[in-house]
């Protein structure tokens, strides 16, 4: 607005445009750096917990299912195991 040369005005408004172009371009790189650094440590920390979980988890009913088994065997009673059918 200082300027009355519209020549003027038109490469100050496009510099203007170019640097905030500019800013946006290094504040997404900024973000999407971010974002993908936190996604993969996040992730990468998900698949852990889950895998150790899965691990607690399978061995919980292997446990479960030779105790089952240890009971069945013991019942002789025809009954006895027709009630638990």
């Amino acid at each position: 607005e200082v300027t009355l040369d519209l020549a003027e005005r038109r490469r100050i408004r496009s510099a203007i445009r170019e640097l905030q172009r500019q800013e946006l371009e290094r504040d997404e790189e900024a973000l999407a750096s971010k974002r993908f650094r936190s996604e993969r440590g996040s992730h990468r920390q998900d698949n852990k917990e889950n895998w150790l979980r899965s691990q607690q988890l399978e061995e919980e009913q292997q446990k479960a299912l030779a105790s089952l088994s240890r009971q069945l065997e013991s019942i002789s009673d025809v009954e006895e195991l027709t009630k638990l059918v």
